[in-house]
């Protein structure tokens, strides 16, 4: 099975909010969030402009001693083909309702840079959006689209 093929197979998901999604793999539960923030500042000197989009941070609800937490990033569940492509599905549904000119996200485990790499490919083939602009930097590989 190619790995296009693989992103193709999304689990159930809800919608909690207008900008808050969540699904359940394996008894470990996600959300994808996203947020308008200003986009970075290496992307607004290319376009030579001050521009807003849409950022989607990924994480996971785990329970610690305190109650509910929140760790950003998707970090070492074994489910990454199922959880990126449930991503791909809710990222989709987002940008067909909101049409952002701009969405971003980051990479921020260097481990996690190649399969954001296939996520942009999946996004780039299956949206109305190019990748605009990479860049590296503090908060890792930031990946930057553009409507077209």
């Amino acid at each position: 099975m190619l790995l296009n093929e693989l992103f193709d197979n999304a689990t159930d998901y809800s919608k909690v909010s207008p900008y808050v999604y969540a699904f359940t793999v394996d008894k470990i539960n996600y959300t994808v969030d996203f947020r308008e923030e200003i986009l970075p500042k290496e992307a607004r000197e290319k376009l030579n402009r001050t521009a807003n989009g849409i950022e989607i941070a990924f994480s996971i609800q785990t329970n610690d001693e305190h109650g509910k937490d929140f760790k950003f990033g998707i970090t070492n569940t074994g489910n990454s083909i199922t959880v990126f492509a449930t991503v791909v599905t809710i990222i989709e549904e987002f940008i067909q309702t909101e049409k952002p000119e701009f969405f971003f996200f980051a990479a921020e485990e260097p481990s996690r840079r190649k399969l954001y790499d296939r996520l942009s490919k999946v996004l780039i083939r299956k949206t109305n959006y190019n990748l605009f602009h990479t860049l590296v930097n503090n908060y890792g590989k930031n990946y930057i689209f553009q409507s077209k």
